[in-house]
């Protein structure tokens, strides 16, 4: 590859002209995905941008990582821009075996792209072509937020008008299995969608908050709290930790309610007041309480009633100490 030097005014200007271009056509694209389906010629469309959006995107990646080499090319002593089919080429040359889409299906969007632009040729349907455009949503995303740490999509606080969508909900569900399985997991049910996209967000995020510890749905794009608002456990039915508990949420007799996002068994919790473990009280073949609070076993009894006796005595220490 020749040696190409760009100076870093000159670089600046052209990522944020690039950047502003695969944006555009990115969320236009998922415009058309919207309301994507067998009536209507939305592919087609969607197609043609999805495939405009990538080659900016890779452009604009391989610049970003100061490789411009990998997209300009010198002729007639005049730079300009490679081929998208050699920019996606060295892509791949360099990036191994890519978790979020697989050469082929990109090269797939680029055939069809030019089938349409150039020859007009368009089949009206294509569940794969349609599946490879909602990977390629996918692949934008994955890699432009391990790029910079931005979003080209943000969590929503109710479920996006993606998920109405059946080509997008089973695309996605797709990928959420595809994902999840490089890193030996399993997707779990959204509980807002109820597709089985649920991942954990150190595996695949939309977040825009740059908080990874929670889990989100790659269909609707909803976030689930298993942090501050509730917490995953192992579940009785299952033995997968899928089991979501409402840690908020105490109910009179000072249980949580839950369910499981993998097998759907739902059971009322009580929370240990000495380990702070939740746990299926109606499991265990007797309530183990003391002064009104609730443990998972024996033993955390007993460490509780040590520490209450300790703390009673200190106190009537104090007391008696103030009254002399």
């Amino acid at each position: 590859m020749e040696n190409i030097i760009i100076s870093e005014s000159e670089k600046k200007e052209i990522c944020k002209e690039l950047k502003n271009g695969f944006t555009s056509f990115f969320h236009f694209s998922l415009k058309l995905i919207e309301d994507l389906s067998e009536e209507n010629n939305n592919l087609k469309f969607a197609v043609v941008n999805m495939q405009i959006s990538l080659e900016l995107f890779l452009k604009y990646y391989f610049l970003m990582i100061d490789e411009p080499e990998r997209v300009f090319t010198i002729k007639n002593r005049n730079r300009r821009f490679r081929d998208f089919s050699e920019v996606l080429k060295s892509y791949y040359s360099i990036s191994g075996n890519n978790y979020y889409a697989d050469k082929k299906n990109l090269i797939s969007i680029l055939e069809s792209r030019n089938d349409i632009v150039h020859k007009g040729k368009y089949k009206k349907w294509d569940d794969d072509l349609a599946n490879y455009i909602i990977t390629c949503i996918f692949f934008i995303q994955g890699n432009f937020k391990n790029l910079t740490s931005e979003t080209l999509l943000g969590t929503q606080y109710h479920p996006h008008k993606l998920s109405n969508n059946w080509t997008w909900k089973t695309g996605s569900s797709k990928f959420a299995r595809k994902i999840a399985d490089k890193f030996d997991d399993e997707p779990l049910e959204c509980p807002h969608c109820y597709s089985r996209s649920l991942i954990n967000k150190e595996i695949f995020e939309f977040d825009d908050q740059g908080e990874i510890e929670n889990y989100q749905c790659l269909t609707c794009l909803c976030e689930v709290d298993t942090q501050i608002h509730g917490a995953l456990i192992e579940c009785c039915e299952c033995n997968k930790k899928a089991y979501y508990v409402d840690k908020l949420n105490i109910q009179s007799d000072k249980t949580h309610l839950g369910a499981c996002f993998n097998c759907g068994n739902k059971m009322d919790l009580r929370h240990c007041e000495n380990c702070d473990k939740f746990y299926f009280h109606d499991l265990q073949e007797e309530e183990n309480e003391f002064d009104e609070n609730y443990f998972c076993s024996n033993d955390c009894v007993e460490v509780f009633k040590e520490d209450y006796d300790r703390l009673n005595k200190k106190n009537a220490d104090t007391i008696e100490n103030t009254n002399i």
